[in-house]
């Protein structure tokens, strides 16, 4: 049987918390500026980086559940940020591309989150940012081969 854990060695929940204080700074400039929360702030700015981008790419992109994805996909379109563009591969379906006042918003924005990411990162030392991208591409790789498609149950039948 495993020995129980504390929370806060957790590496899940160490890394949700400084990734919701880090984009929360981020996320307070975007939500009294241009009135989009965390998930609308975040869709905007994937559509942005692969634009055009189909509903279910974003949604892989976003790592969020569909219903918040076009909550937020409505939202942006509704205040003129993006708009769905017909696909010229596939007539049936729709894809997505940021306006030009969608860019100029995104682009303040990412303009803070690449300030706010620089004041962090530059407190570490070339060979700690080093170590810490290769851990988490390591995680990222674990996550991607090793447990992509893995339901917790057959995690826990493991055991």
């Amino acid at each position: 049987m495993l020995k129980p854990m504390p929370l806060d060695k957790r590496v899940n929940y160490r890394l949700h918390q400084v990734s919701q204080r880090w984009s929360g700074l981020v996320v307070a400039m975007a939500r009294s500026k241009y009135q989009l929360n965390a998930s609308a702030m975040k869709t905007l700015s994937v559509i942005a980086c692969y634009q055009p981008i189909s509903p279910s790419e974003l949604v892989e992109r976003t790592s969020s559940d569909s219903p918040k994805v076009a909550r937020a996909v409505g939202y942006l379109v509704e205040q003129g940020l993006i708009e769905r563009v017909p696909d010229r591969q596939d007539g049936r379906r729709a894809l997505l591309r940021v306006t030009s006042k969608g860019a100029k918003i995104n682009a303040d924005i990412d303009k803070v989150a690449n300030l706010v990411e620089e004041k962090i990162v530059s407190e570490l030392s070339e060979t700690d940012q080093k170590s810490l991208y290769d851990i988490l591409d390591k995680i990222e790789s674990i996550i991607h081969q090793q447990l992509h498609g893995t339901t917790w149950s057959a995690i826990v039948s493991e055991e």
